[in-house]
């Protein structure tokens, strides 16, 4: 019996690709920052959340195998960050090639998700309700951006530059 083949495989590089270094913006969004031909990894320009925080919405994937959001929050004053993975949505999921679903940030926030982002919203908060609602996390945001190639790494507390400047998240 044959195996059927994999709905989603790994395209060799296209002749002459190489591995461009990031594109970032005077307004910290970013692009390119993948480091392989069917990856993506960018960023839109971050959003002031108040009282020392930025949000910024993270688009990431591999073409037709995987796709989705993340929500990157930062507290520019305490060194914190938090990147919350999308969602898939709740009435119309759709799993991708690989086997994956599509996620959004969207369906973090009200009436499909959990997460409201008030100005007294910390990083510590965005945790516990992450853990208490499944939501995959990840604390490591700066380690996972220090492991990318030199060429295709970006900071990721960039927002604390441009809404808090003096403080300790801008000099990163």
């Amino acid at each position: 019996m044959a195996t059927p083949a994999l709905a989603c495989a790994i395209p060799a590089p296209p002749a002459g690709w190489v591995d461009a270094p990031v594109q970032i913006n005077a307004d910290c969004s970013f692009a390119h920052a993948e480091e392989e031909h069917f990856m993506h990894l960018s960023g839109r320009a971050p959003l002031d959340l108040k009282n020392g925080r930025v949000g910024q919405r993270w688009m990431h994937g591999s073409g037709a195998c995987a796709s989705g959001e993340s929500l990157v929050v930062a507290d520019c004053f305490e060194l914190e960050i938090v990147r919350i993975f999308g969602q898939p949505d709740p009435e119309n999921p759709m799993v991708m090639g690989g086997g994956g679903m599509m996620t959004s940030v969207d369906f973090l926030y009200p009436p499909a998700g959990k997460v409201r982002l008030t100005p007294t919203t910390t990083v510590g908060d965005l945790i516990v309700l992450a853990e208490r609602e499944g939501y995959d996390y990840a604390t490591n945001v700066a380690g996972f951006v220090a492991g990318l190639k030199p060429i295709n790494r970006f900071d990721p507390f960039c927002g604390c530059t441009l809404y808090y400047p003096g403080s300790v998240g801008a000099m990163q």
